[in-house]
């Protein structure tokens, strides 16, 4: 499903410096896979999944996908995303203007489904994450584990091939933690291949696998 291949990646600091993060990268992940990304802070973890996702782009080396080369304009990595790609951030990034409901459909809205269908999708997925009664609620009133449920129904009303998930339980108590790991482990069974980094060794030897990332990779 996934391939990367002679991965390098390194960012300009200043005009004379550069930081480099991986260096002959190599990395496959299956359909259906559940994978950990592990390390310490700054080891590139949040780097590998902002190119796994396409909101990056590797300095040299090529990523396929289902056999096809990822294109590396930021047109056509838009495309890339919406078609393939949910993402789960760290800080839950829901609109606090916007109620649960809305928070959910904007993917719907963004490929203008119907409104009659967006309300449809988004009671099923509600329904699906045990959040029904907090659609008319807002972010701001609801708790850590809440939020974070709401933050992976908006990842994955759309249906996404991989569910990509930065430090997705880190901010959460040891209840709301595993509740969304045994959340993320049913959308994992239902076909989604799911890909988290992840500092807590509690999650990911529960992981089907794991991928260490060194502080440069040579692998």
């Amino acid at each position: 499903m996934i391939m990367l291949k002679d991965i390098r990646k390194e960012y300009k600091i200043n005009a004379k410096n550069k930081k480099k993060v991986f260096e002959n990268f190599n990395l496959e992940i299956s359909r259906g896979d559940f994978v950990a990304v592990v390390g310490k802070s700054g080891v590139g973890k949040s780097t590998l999944l902002n190119i796994l996702s396409g909101l990056d782009t590797p300095t040299s080396g090529e990523y396929y996908f289902d056999g096809e080369k990822v294109p590396k304009t930021n047109l056509a990595l838009a495309e890339f995303r919406r078609k393939n790609i949910g993402m789960i951030v760290q800080n839950f990034a829901l609109i606090e203007e916007w109620n649960v409901f809305e928070n959910i459909a904007l993917p719907l809205k963004y490929r203008k489904v119907p409104k009659r269908e967006i309300e449809k999708q988004v009671q099923e997925i509600a329904g699906k994450l045990g959040i029904q009664e907090l659609l008319r609620k807002y972010p701001q009133t609801l708790s850590g584990g809440e939020n974070q449920r709401v933050a992976i129904a908006r990842a994955v009303i759309v249906k996404p091939s991989i569910l990509i998930a930065d430090e997705p339980t880190a901010s959460l108590d040891s209840e709301n933690k595993m509740n969304v790991f045994e959340i993320l482990e049913n959308l994992n069974e239902e076909g989604i291949s799911i890909i988290l980094a992840t500092h807590d060794k509690e999650i990911y030897e529960k992981c089907k696998r794991t991928i260490p990332l060194a502080e440069l990779q040579h692998a």
